[in-house]
């Protein structure tokens, strides 16, 4: 039962998703809109005895992400690179054809 409920949640967060590609097609933003998607790690669902989110096997570890950038995912790209999510914010400002902002000092209270 209690799979079901959590692939349950899964699927509805699926449509809802989908929904919200379908309206950037709508108005015509997808080829000028970058588009990311990352996941909390799922939980343990009785995988090794375990129900929650309190062990680092590697099953419990890994997360979801997917990136769109248009003109340069349009025909898929597939990592199985190490992926940070500190990483996402600089990687989004760049994919926007923002300025990356300068990484902070070590000691910002000199800035």
């Amino acid at each position: 039962m209690l799979r079901r409920a959590y692939f349950a949640s899964i699927s509805y967060v699926d449509s809802l998703i989908g929904q919200i590609l379908d309206q950037l097609s709508v108005l015509n933003l997808t080829s000028n809109t970058v588009v990311m998607f990352i996941g909390d790690h799922g939980w343990q669902l009785g995988e090794h005895g375990e129900w929650c989110k309190h062990t680092n096997f590697e099953l419990a570890t890994r997360t979801p992400m997917m990136l769109r950038v248009p003109g340069l995912t349009d025909s898929g790209l597939r990592s199985d690179a190490l992926v940070e999510f500190v990483d996402i914010f600089p990687t989004l400002v760049e994919a926007a054809g923002l300025i990356v902002p300068m990484i902070c000092p070590k000691d910002s209270r000199m800035v």
